[in-house]
């Protein structure tokens, strides 16, 4: 990652600029080059989540994806819209320099896309933004430069329900209401064979039980290699209680699955963030 520069755009929602400045400060403190696009900052002063349109977005992805100056490529922050300019994307083109896309929450959508539709597999992990909140921030660039396996983490922190051996299958994660958003569209990944890691922010119990459901249809999980679930922050039960609680919910889609399942994983929207390298093979 060091070799060449950081590209940096916006693909979801406008920039917080103080934010996002002390993300770029870390990164630059500990010796990376970045290069921020102009239409990264789209937005920033109008107090609404738009960084531009569906069109901005595209091209900027595009140039940074394209210039041969960049060597990969982090979005800046999370929010909403990444969806709505995958379409915008050439996917020809962009198959043929293959580089690695860094990002979660909303940029589930763009890190799908890419693996849906060229197999390129970025990786789940911090924005910009979030770099000045994470408290695991060491452990961060271990795994993005790979002096540490993301695989580490998931053994020691972990509890399973089910402990049978994980396979050296390939990884995919996901924030699971953006990945869900993507059923019957061609950006939806095949994720068969795969160790699934799926996390989320600010959910109703009612609508997580949903969403898994409705992903258990589109994608069974009795075809996955594992099921991780990282950590489901800010949880709501609003009106009538659901009368089950998360973990409850998670047994409920798991207990059937000879696959193992994992529980509290530290991938998220809180403090701890493990960066998980998509379709790499973990080790074991």
């Amino acid at each position: 990652m060091r070799n060449l520069p950081i590209g940096i755009f916006s693909p979801s929602s406008s920039v917080n600029r103080e934010r996002f400045s002390l993300g770029l400060s870390i990164l630059e403190q500990r010796g990376f080059k970045t290069y921020v696009h102009p239409q990264t900052y789209l937005g920033a002063n109008t107090g609404n989540q738009l960084a531009g349109t569906p069109q901005d977005k595209a091209a900027a992805f595009m140039d940074l994806w394209t210039d041969p100056k960049i060597g990969s490529i982090m979005v800046s922050c999370g929010g909403n819209f990444s969806s709505q300019f995958l379409h915008l994307l050439d996917f020809d083109k962009i198959a043929k320099t293959p580089k690695t896309l860094i990002g979660f929450s909303d940029t589930t959508a763009l890190l799908s896309a890419l693996y849906a539709k060229t197999g390129i597999g970025g990786i789940f992990g911090p924005t910009v933004q979030t770099l000045g909140r994470i408290q695991n921030i060491d452990d961060v660039f271990d795994v993005l430069e790979d002096k540490k396996s993301v695989s580490d983490f998931f053994e020691l922190s972990s509890p399973l329900i089910r402990k049978n051996q994980l396979s050296n299958a390939p990884v995919f994660a996901a924030t699971l209401s953006v990945l869900t958003s993507l059923s019957g569209t061609p950006y939806f990944p095949n994720l068969a064979g795969h160790i699934l890691v799926l996390e989320d922010v600010g959910e109703e119990l009612s609508r997580l039980d949903r969403l898994l459901w409705q992903l258990n249809q589109v994608s069974p999980f009795k075809e996955l290699a594992g099921l991780m679930f990282g950590e489901f922050i800010d949880l709501k039960d609003t009106g009538r209680s659901l009368g089950i609680n998360f973990e409850d919910i998670t047994k409920k889609f798991g207990h059937e699955l000879n696959t193992p399942i994992i529980l509290n994983a530290p991938i998220g929207h809180g403090t701890r963030f493990i960066p998980v390298p998509i379709g790499i093979q973990r080790q074991t």
